[in-house]
């Protein structure tokens, strides 16, 4: 009987060492690609939507300023882009209840445009996108009061106007009863010369 050899099965080394290397980052990376990150983000989008409830009932009980707090660091720092464009949305809005002046007014304005760049394109039923325009041309209370100001300064100077005036009034008056003193003293004096 003929002994037979056992087959080696030759391979190229570089090919072999190849093939090692990429079983083996299989495996390492494997294990992490198997892992479910979905939990985590679940959990994060939960406590997120937590605080913007939060937030929300702060606005609602005029607490602006936890709420512009929350909102601000939500828009900022979330890495769900729905949570940035739900807290940009309260942000907008607590920017506009709050402008004390027009600069802030203005502010306030163009979060809301951001806001509505970033909303979806699709149109929801109620969707505050159509308060928009009305946002928009709607004097804001600031400016209103600012407006009140200055017709408060108008009447402050106009009353003061006035008050000169009165002084320049009297004055004249002042001088009228003088200058019809010294008319009756020449009359009184025209009638002594003229009487013999």
């Amino acid at each position: 009987m003929i002994k037979q050899k056992p087959i080696i099965w030759t391979i190229p080394s570089g090919f072999a060492t190849a093939m090692i290397i990429m079983v083996a980052a299989s495996l390492a990376m494997g294990c992490s690609f198997l892992k479910d990150k979905r939990p985590y983000d679940r959990r994060m989008k939960a406590r997120e939507l937590a605080m913007i409830k939060d937030a929300n009932e702060s606005f609602l009980q005029n607490d602006f300023e936890k709420a512009l707090e929350i909102y601000e660091s939500l828009s900022e720092n979330s890495r769900n882009s729905e949570i940035r464009r739900i807290a940009g949305y309260g942000l907008a809005c607590t920017k506009l209840m709050t402008a004390d002046s027009l600069d802030e007014q203005e502010n306030a304005l163009t979060l809301w445009n951001q806001w509505i760049e970033q909303s979806p394109d699709k149109f929801r039923d109620e969707d505050p996108r159509l308060m928009g325009l009305y946002i928009q041309k709607t004097t804001p209370p600031c400016q209103k009061d600012a407006e009140i100001k200055l017709v408060r300064e108008k009447n402050r100077l106009l009353e003061k106007e006035i008050e000169t005036l009165q002084t320049r009034v009297m004055t004249l008056e002042s001088q009228i009863s003088s200058l019809e003193a010294i008319d009756q003293k020449i009359k009184e004096k025209k009638k002594e010369i003229s009487s013999p």
